[in-house]
């Protein structure tokens, strides 16, 4: 699969975000904002948008991904920065929730009570179940 080898038009396109100083959290959400689109949707006057899920702290770490999974949800967190983070994850649900690590497949392992280590450039899924 080498492109050079590949008959056909190669079609590049590129994105240019104005900054002053390089921050790499602000770099990855352009990336992302720029891969990953906004979908829209007509909306229901008289029912209002549902909330958000959850918060997550500090702002430099980015959910790439929320998945619904039996009994809850599976979140991808990644830490594009060059620190070490202690990343905080409040739900903003009422309900009473149990957020565990995870593999990509869901299987839940040890609990988080809430906060989860992201190393600098690191990544992690979260399983986080409804109780």
């Amino acid at each position: 699969n080498y492109k050079a080898d590949q008959e056909g038009i190669l079609v590049l396109r590129y994105r240019l975000m104005l900054h002053t100083r390089y921050n790499a959290a602000d770099a990855a959400r352009f990336g992302r904002e720029c891969r990953q689109p906004l979908i829209v949707a007509a909306a229901n006057r008289r029912t209002p948008p549902p909330g958000e899920l959850f918060h997550i702290a500090p702002a430099g770490i980015l959910v790439e991904s929320v998945k619904p999974v039996p009994r809850g949800w599976l979140l991808y967190a990644y830490n594009p920065t060059d620190q070490d983070h202690q990343v905080k994850i409040s739900w903003t649900d009422k309900q009473r929730v149990r957020m565990m690590s995870s593999d990509a497949s869901g299987i839940g392992g040890n609990v988080l009570d809430g906060k989860l280590f992201l190393p600098a450039q690191g990544s992690a899924y979260v399983r986080v179940e409804r109780r």
